[in-house]
């Protein structure tokens, strides 16, 4: 839309990644729902899209505080060239 170009880096999996996939997953089990109809649910009467948006709402509190807080963390320097 704003004619920039798109890219990507290729990254190796982490245990992050498994983490999270594996998270993702388990709340697709227990809602018995992917995120995607929760607006369609909820405006069913369907209390199970008000139980999935709040578990999508949690999830993505959690994500930002777990980013700032390792962001705050000191790079380890042991083993740096140098030192």
């Amino acid at each position: 839309m704003t004619g920039e170009a798109i890219g990507w880096s290729v990254e190796r999996p982490r245990a992050g990644h498994v983490v999270g996939s594996v998270l993702f997953g388990a709340g697709w089990s227990i809602a018995a729902t992917c995120p995607g109809p929760i607006a369609a649910m909820t405006g069913e009467g369907r209390v199970a899209g008000l139980v999935v948006a709040a578990g999508l709402m949690v999830g993505v509190v959690l994500k930002g505080a777990t980013e700032k807080r390792l962001a705050a963390r000191p790079l380890p320097t042991a083993g740096v060239a140098g030192q």
